[in-house]
Formats: structure tokens, C-alpha cells, sequence
């Protein structure tokens, strides 16, 4: 399904192929992009270039890189916005259509075919209606439908509003039900039609004019079909059907001033013919603007799944980004981890190194423990042969005591046992001291080979190890221990033996007896001797083999120490690679995250700049409001409201004072307001008036002195003053900052004199602010019941100088430009204005101006109403000034009337009496079809 957009886009070049293709004589002349991007380089200010955007009949696509080109070249986002407007553009695509349909009597006589003209018509148009697309603005206008109205029978059929299927349904009805009768006002109808678009100034409107005959009113069609063309964008089609050659050229000559096409038709089937070529064009534009509306919709769906795209590598770039930083951090941790492991290891190699040394003072004191054994023995051994030598002097004393030595004896082998049992012991403990040790040793082995995968299992491995060498130690204690008991031992053995030298004297005698005892005690003495020896020998060899111990455990240590320092150099270069592998990596994560969030960046602007197009396709039309504007801008909604003159409706229209492309210029120099309305009538928050007063090349026309009042009711009373100012003759804009705001719905600007010229004119007006947010009272609405187009009459005119330009329906018709006159040398007129149903009225205006000198302007009129068939009263009466602009009578209560009388009466010096127009305002009832504010201007 195609968007809303695209839709209306459909309607509109289906109703452009409705009134068959423009001329391409008129288009707007090309800018390229390229050259557009230069004047942008060149620094043209904003407001040139939208134009020239605007103008050109080129659609412009741009992408983000020109998007991206254009923002370094200096263009403002306002530029950037018109790039990317998808615009439609007058002269390219019709808006509305509006069909002028002939129901003069003439429309009675017969065809080729039999059927009368009107029958054959009203088919053909029925057909015609059938083809026009649901959705678009149709306007329907008859003339000649009512004999009594003769010259008046102008009728809107159909207002300029979107047409809806039970509408067409509608349409044809009201066509099929048309019965020809009257006369053939062309040149009104052309005016009326004329009216309806002076409400759509930026519409590009297809009009079809279908006649059999010529102007019988008297009016210039001609003269109106150019007019039409002039003031608006319009496709003219004027189709001549079964008409004379008079009639031929006058209907040519009106599309040829219109800058439209003729077609004649002489029978039914021309009829048909002339506008067959619509009905093939509206099949071929379907089908182009069919294939046009797939085409945007595959562009904004390849938009939006590229924004998907965007979106997705976006996701993808911030998790790589994740990851990589998830990386660096546990590589980070992993080499605090290591730093710390071989800070352990150091600590666990100082520790190890310390109990190695202290395990070697305990073997030197072991070492030292055994020399003074040995020392022991051998002075043992040599008082023991002395005192040998002494019991051979002594053997007849031994021998009386020899029962008693052999029990010191055997108490002395017993304590000699305990003391080889404790040496036995010794060397057990230090087997198993060499075994543990070998142990450990194989533990540190383990520990070693270990340590290059579990530096932690290394380090608790070592304690182990480390305990082991202390229990080492603490057994050497334990063995200096015994050593110290076995010197005890000596000690007492040498006071025994002592003793005994002491008794060998007295048993000198006995050893005599007892020589065979003495052999055996010699023999016992021996192998106890040889037992010491072999004690010695053993003590000897339990030293070496500690000392062998202990120098391989010094040489395990320092092969350990060697290989923990290989180790450590190791684990540090390791460190050390993996530190400048880590600083490498994080270097090279940098510059990925570096890349990764430029990309992420770039990606989000690419996806912010996808966002802003897909918003501002959605939304072109939105207005910032909560940024000031030019309110009185045609484009943001600003408009004319009330204007009574004007030169012309081209170069010197009123509009101009809204837009590019023309001024304003009033004859004469008389003062002239003009009043300006905001979006939907709204009240805006005005913070600046802007005013380039440059007018044409005479610089003595352009307007001087400006006086600026403010309303926030109606636009025709309630005016408070805002500023007055002397502008000076510069082509230039003059701004005027207004603190505080002004709260205003109407803005009315008077003219009020010029340098001395012959015209007053007046180039551009800017109002800067913005509508008002707060929430408002509006008063009630109001229409001008005496407004033609609402239904208003002049059922007694007053005399005139003459009707076309001076008639009195210019009182009620609301065109600048135009007023009424009465004749020569009458100063008082009354003219009676018919409304449509007697109404309550609150309000009566009247504008006293006129082209010509303001001598003649009426400066007094008095106002009475009436119903149908009663009597006129007085209401009041107004005092007029020389000023061009609404007069108003505010009545204490609305009154019910459907007639109001008007005397004007203009001052004594005067050759005649002239005004401009009478407007008669009362509520607005839900029956009322049209809007207070529908002023009808020529543009």
C-alpha cells in the first residue's frame, strides 16, 4: 500500500493529465545541484537559494554524502531542508479542477444525433465527472440556468472541495438535473471562477469551459480569461461545441488570452472526441504514476533497511568494542596474576635460601659435636690405659674386689650399651634425616619441574620442603643432645674409673690373686676398646656421610637457587613479552576501539541523517513552533484579509507585499490600510515588523510614513495602536523590535504617505513571531452577509457614473480596485443592500475609498435596516476619514434584517460621492457555508 504522500501525489498528476499536459514554454529555467552547491560556496544567502531550489523544476534527491558536502560547504540546515522538500510544483502538476458548464437556452436546440445539445452534454461531462480522481478539489460553476437572473446566472454548483465517491454520485445528479433557460454570461462565470481561487493562491488549477455560444451580457470574456490567467496558475481548456464562426473566434480568442487551447466539437461524437484524448492520458498517468509510486516506495523501503543496516552494524561494532575491552582487562588481570606469582616466588626463594644456611650452621655444629666426642674417646682410651697400667701395680687389690668391679663392669658395659644403642640411634635418625632429606630433595625436584605450569603447587611444595630441612634440624639438636649425654656419660665413667685407680691400690693385691680374672677383664676391656672404636669408626663415617649430605644439599641448593634464578629471568622475560605483548594489543584494541567508535559515530550521524529524512518525508510541512517565523508568509499561512485598491493584479498587486516577485502600488497618494490575518486566524506572538519599503524606480512612490495597529478580535475594529515610523527611501530592510511581545490576531497597516509622488507603493512586509500556544477565547464568528458570494444583493442601486467601472455591485464584490461613483454633481446616493435571509446583524463597515481624488470620497454614511415588508429605521451613522480602510458601526445588540439601506453622502466641495465597498457582519450559523475571513483579492 502506498503512502498518504505518494497517494495525493497520484491524485495530483492524474488531475495534471485531466487537463492534459502544461506547456513546457513556461517552466521555471533548471539549476543543477552542482551549480546550486557552488552558490553555496560562494556564500548566496539562504532565502536566494531556497527560492531558486523552489523554482527550479528539478526534484532534487540527495544522499548523506551530499548531505555531508553541502554542511562543510556552509549550507544551513533551512538549505538542506529545501534539498530534500518533496515538492510539488506549479506548472508541473494540477491541484484542482473547476468545469464551466453553458445552461444558456441555446443548449435547447438539437444535436446531430437528435438529442438536444444540453442531453448530450450533461452525458459527457457525467462521463468526464467519472474520471476525475477520488480526493481532489472539483469546483462546478453553470451559467444561463435561471431566465429571471438573466445577466446574474452564475451559480456554484460544487464548491473547491475534495471530491469523495457519494460526491461525484452527487455531481452527476446536480449535472443530469441542469435544464437550459437563460443567458450566456461567459465573462462573469470566468470572474466567479476567478473568486473561488482567490482562496488558493499556490493551486495550479485545470478550468474547462464548455460553451455553444457567445457572451450575450455585455461582459469582455476575453478581457476575464485574461485577468484569470494573469492572477492565477491555471491549465485553460475552452470547448466549443456546435458553435458558429463568431462564436468559433470568440472562443478561441478567449483560450488564447487565457493561455489555454480550443477545441471544437460539431456533433456528439466531437464532443466526446475533444476530451477522449483526457480519458487515454488519465489511463497512461495512472499507470506512470503508479510505477513513480513504487518507485518512492522502494526508495524509502531501501532507506529504512538501510537505517536496519546501520542499526545492526552499529550493534555489532559496540559488542566487537565490548569484547575487546572484556580482552584487556583479563589481560591485564592474567599479568597482575603473574607479577604477583613471581613476586611469591622470590619471597619463597629468600625463605628457602635462609633455612639452607641455617640447616649448614647445624651440620658444622654436629661437625664440631663429633670432634669433641672423638677427643673425648682418645683421652678416655689413654686414662683407660693408664689405668690399666695402675691395675697391673694394683691386680692383688683388684683381685679382693673383683665381685664388686665386675659389677661396675657390667654396669659400665650396660652403660657403654646404652650409649651404642643411643649411637645406633643417632644413625638411624640420621639415616632417616638423609632419607627425608633425599626425599625433599626429590620434592624439590618435583617442585621444579612443576613450577613452569603451578607456580602456587612450586610454592607450597617448597614449604614442605622448607619444613623438612627444619625438622632436620631440629634432629641434630636432638643428637647434640645425646652427644652432651654421652659426655655426661664419660664424665661419670671418668670419675668411676677414677675411683677405681683409688681402689686399684687396695686391690693391687687382689688383681695378683686374680690374674686369670684380670686376663678375662683384659679381654673385656679389649672388646670393649675395639667397641669404642668401631663406635669412633662408626661416628666417623655417620660425619662423612652428614657431610656429604650436607654438601649435596648445599650443592642441591645452589642447583635450585641457580634454576630459580633461571627461572625468575625466565618468568620475567616472559613477563615482560607478555607485558609488551599486552601494551602492543591494547595498543592495537586502541586503535580498533578508535576506529570502531569513529565507525560507530559516523554510523550513528549516518543513521541521525537516515532519521531526519525518513522524519522529514513524513513531516515537510510541520512548523517549528517553538521558533519564530514570518507569519504573514503565503507559504506559513499569512494572507490579506482586507485590501480596497490595488494598481494592477500582477506586478503591483497586494499579495506581493507577502511574497517574492512584484510590489504594491496604489494610484494616487491618498492613505490606504491594508489588514493581514495569521495561519487559521490565529493570535500570534509578535516579536518583530520588517518593512522594505523600495517600490518601483521612481523612489518618490514609495511610502514614507507607516502607521501599525494591532487587533485581537476582528479584522475591521478593536484596532490598538502598535507603532507609527518615517521610513527613509533605502531598498533595504528596516526591522523594528518589539519588547514585549505583541499578542495579535489582525495586523492593519496604513499607507499614509509617500516621498511626493503620483502612486504609493510599498515593496515587502515581514511579521516575526510565532502562533500563540496558550489556550484562547476566541470571539464568535462573523460573516458578511452582504457579500455577493454569501448570497448578497444591490436591490436598489444607486445612480452611477457608469456600470463596468464604477457600478454599484463594486460595494458588495469585495475586488481592490474597484469602487462606486455616483454621477457628476451629486453629493448623496442611497443604495439598499438585499441579504440572502433576514439574519441578525452586529456590525456595518463602510470603506470610503476610491482611485480617484479622496475630495469625492463620502465622509458620512447613515445606515438604516428593514425586513421584507416592513419599514427602514435608523441603526446609526458613521463618520468617514480619508483613509482607505473599513469604517465600522458596532450596534448595542444585533438586529434582525435582511435589508440595509446606506446614505452616503461626501463634503460640499466635492463633484460627486464615492466609496469602496459595505460589508454587514452577523453571527456565523452552523447553515452558513462559508468562512468570515473568505475576502475575496485578485492576486
Amino acid at each position: 500500500m502506498c503512502s498518504s504522500r505518494s497517494y495525493w501525489r497520484i491524485v495530483i498528476h492524474v488531475i495534471l493529465l485531466l487537463c492534459l499536459l502544461p506547456s513546457l514554454s513556461n517552466a521555471q529555467q533548471a539549476v543543477s545541484y552542482e551549480q546550486l552547491l557552488n552558490k553555496v560556496k560562494a556564500g548566496v544567502d539562504d532565502a536566494t537559494l531556497i527560492r531558486q531550489i523552489e523554482e527550479s523544476p528539478i526534484v532534487y534527491i540527495v544522499d548523506l554524502q551530499q548531505i555531508e558536502e553541502l554542511r562543510k560547504a556552509g549550507a544551513s540546515d533551512a538549505v538542506i531542508a529545501a534539498f530534500q522538500q518533496d515538492r510539488v510544483r506549479s506548472k508541473d502538476v494540477i491541484t484542482d479542477f473547476i468545469l464551466i458548464f453553458d445552461c444558456s437556452n441555446s443548449m435547447n436546440e438539437p444535436a446531430q444525433n437528435g438529442q438536444s445539445k444540453m442531453q448530450v452534454a450533461k452525458t459527457t461531462v457525467a462521463e468526464l465527472i467519472d474520471m476525475i480522481p477520488i480526493g481532489m478539489p472539483t469546483s462546478m460553476i453553470v451559467y444561463g440556468h435561471n431566465v429571471e437572473e438573466k445577466c446574474e446566472a452564475v451559480k456554484i454548483g460544487r464548491p473547491l472541495t475534495p471530491l469523495s465517491g457519494p460526491d461525484k454520485a452527487e455531481l452527476r445528479q446536480f449535472v443530469m438535473g441542469l435544464q437550459p433557460a437563460g443567458w450566456t454570461p461567459i465573462a462573469k462565470s470566468l470572474r466567479v471562477a476567478g473568486e473561488v481561487l482567490d482562496s488558493k493562491m499556490d493551486a495550479y488549477t485545470g478550468i474547462v469551459l464548455i460553451s455553444d455560444g457567445k457572451e450575450t451580457c455585455g461582459g469582455d470574456p476575453a478581457s476575464e480569461a485574461r485577468i484569470l490567467a494573469a492572477r492565477h496558475n491555471i491549465e485553460f481548456h475552452v470547448v466549443g461545441f456546435d458553435v458558429d464562426d463568431d462564436t468559433r473566434r470568440q472562443l478561441e480568442n478567449i483560450a488564447r488570452l487565457g493561455g489555454g487551447k480550443y477545441q471544437g466539437a460539431s456533433s456528439p461524437e466531437d464532443l466526446k472526441g475533444a476530451l477522449k484524448s483526457v480519458t487515454d492520458q488519465i489511463n497512461e498517468a495512472q499507470q506512470r504514476l503508479k510505477d513513480l509510486a513504487k518507485q518512492k516506495e522502494a526508495e524509502l523501503a531501501a532507506q529504512r533497511a538501510r537505517a536496519a543496516e546501520l542499526d545492526k552494524q552499529l550493534a555489532d561494532r559496540e559488542r566487537q568494542r565490548q569484547e575487546a575491552q572484556a580482552l584487556a582487562d583479563r589481560m591485564a588481570s592474567e599479568k597482575d596474576l603473574a607479577n604477583e606469582k613471581l613476586q611469591d616466588m622470590e619471597r619463597s626463594l629468600a625463605d628457602r635460601m635462609k633455612e639452607i644456611g641455617d640447616l649448614n650452621k647445624a651440620a658444622d655444629a654436629a661437625a664440631a659435636a663429633l670432634k669433641s666426642a672423638k677427643k673425648t674417646h682418645d683421652d678416655l682410651q689413654a686414662e683407660h690405659e693408664k689405668a690399666l697400667a695402675d691395675a697391673g701395680q694394683k691386680q692383688d687389690a683388684l683381685r679382693e674386689k673383683l665381685d664388686d668391679r665386675m659389677k661396675e663392669i657390667a654396669a659400665l658395659n650396660k652403660a657403654a650399651d646404652a650409649t651404642a644403642a643411643a649411637l645406633d640411634a643417632a644413625k638411624k635418625q640420621q639415616r632417616d634425616l638423609q632419607a627425608e632429606h633425599a626425599k625433599a630433595l626429590a620434592e624439590a625436584e618435583k617442585q621444579k619441574d612443576a613450577l613452569r605450569d603451578k607456580a602456587a603447587d612450586t610454592a607450597k611444595q617448597l614449604a614442605e620442603s622448607m619444613k623438612n630441612a627444619k625438622d632436620l634440624a631440629d634432629q641434630n639438636a636432638r643428637l647434640a643432645d645425646k652427644q652432651r649425654a654421652a659426655e655426661a656419660d664419660r664424665d661419670r665413667i671418668a670419675a668411676l674409673l677414677d675411683a677405681e685407680r683409688k681402689k686399684g691400690v687396695a686391690l693391687a693385691s687382689d688383681l695378683a690373686k686374680s690374674a686369670h680374672d684380670l686376663a678375662a677383664l683384659q679381654r673385656a676391656a679389649d672388646r670393649a676398646a675395639r667397641q669404642a672404636a668401631d663406635q669412633l669408626a662408626a661416628a666417623e663415617r655417620m660425619k662423612k656421610s652428614l657431610t656429604d649430605q650436607l654438601d649435596r644439599a648445599n650443592e642441591n641448593a645452589k642447583n635450585d637457587a641457580k634454576r630459580l634464578a633461571t627461572m625468575r629471568d625466565a618468568a620475567n622475560d616472559r613477563a615482560d613479552a607478555l607485558a609488551a605483548e599486552l601494551a602492543e594489543q591494547g595498543r592495537r584494541y586502541d586503535r580498533e576501539l578508535s576506529d570502531a567508535e569513529g565507525r560507530l559515530n559516523e554510523l550513528a550521524s549516518m543513521k541521525a541523517d537516515v532519521e531526519r529524512q525518513l522524519a522529514d518525508l513524513l513531516a515537510q510541512q510541520e512548523h517549528a513552533k517553538n521558533r519564530p517565523y514570518n507569519l504573514a508568509s503565503i507559504d506559513r499561512g499569512g494572507r490579506v484579509v482586507d485590501a480596497p485598491s490595488q494598481l494592477d493584479d500582477r506586478q503591483h498587486g497586494v499579495q506581493n507585499l507577502l511574497r517574492d516577485g512584484g510590489i504594491y502600488r496604489v494610484p494616487g497618494r491618498n492613505p490606504v490600510s491594508v489588514v493581514l490575518a495569521f495561519e487559521n486566524d490565529q493570535i500570534a506572538d509578535i516579536s518583530q515588523l520588517r518593512i522594505n519599503p523600495a517600490g518601483g524606480p521612481d523612489s518618490k512612490n514609495w511610502v514614507r510614513n507607516v502607521r501599525v495597529e494591532y487587533s485581537t478580535t476582528y479584522s475591521f475594529t478593536d484596532f490598538q495602536p502598535m507603532l507609527s515610523v518615517e521610513l527613509a527611501p533605502q531598498d533595504q530592510w528596516i526591522e523594528f523590535d518589539l519588547q514585549p511581545l505583541v499578542e495579535a490576531r489582525y495586523l492593519r497597516i496604513t499607507l499614509l504617505e509617500n516621498f511626493g509622488g503620483d502612486a504609493m507603493e510599498c515593496g515587502r512586509i515581514e511579521v516575526v513571531g510565532k502562533i500563540s500556544e496558550s489556550e484562547r477565547d476566541y470571539p464568535m464568528e462573523l460573516t458578511n452577509f452582504a457579500s455577493s458570494q454569501n448570497g448578497g444583493s444591490v436591490s436598489t442601486k444607486p445612480n452611477a457614473h457608469d456600470e463596468y467601472h464604477w457600478g454599484a455591485l463594486h460595494l458588495i464584490d469585495g475586488s481592490p480596485g474597484r469602487s462606486w461613483s455616483s454621477p457628476i454633481g451629486t453629493t448623496t446616493e442611497n443604495a439598499t443592500i438585499r441579504l440572502a435571509a433576514s439574519t441578525k446583524i452586529q456590525f456595518i463597515t463602510v470603506n470610503p475609498y476610491s482611485p480617484s481624488d479622496s475630495i469625492n470620497w463620502a465622509t458620512r454614511a447613515a445606515i438604516s435596516v428593514a425586513n421584507s415588508g416592513g419599514s427602514f429605521y435608523d441603526v446609526g451613522t458613521i463618520d468617514l476619514t480619508a483613509v482607505g480602510q473599513e469604517h465600522v458601526l458596532r450596534l448595542n445588540e444585533a438586529v434582525d434584517a435582511s435589508l440595509v439601506r446606506v446614505e452616503l453622502t461626501s463634503s460640499q466641495d466635492a463633484s460627486a460621492v464615492e466609496c469602496s465597498e459595505v460589508k454587514v457582519y452577523g453571527p456565523t450559523s452552523p447553515e452558513t457555508e462559508v468562512r468570515i475571513d473568505e475576502v475575496s483579492l485578485i492576486d
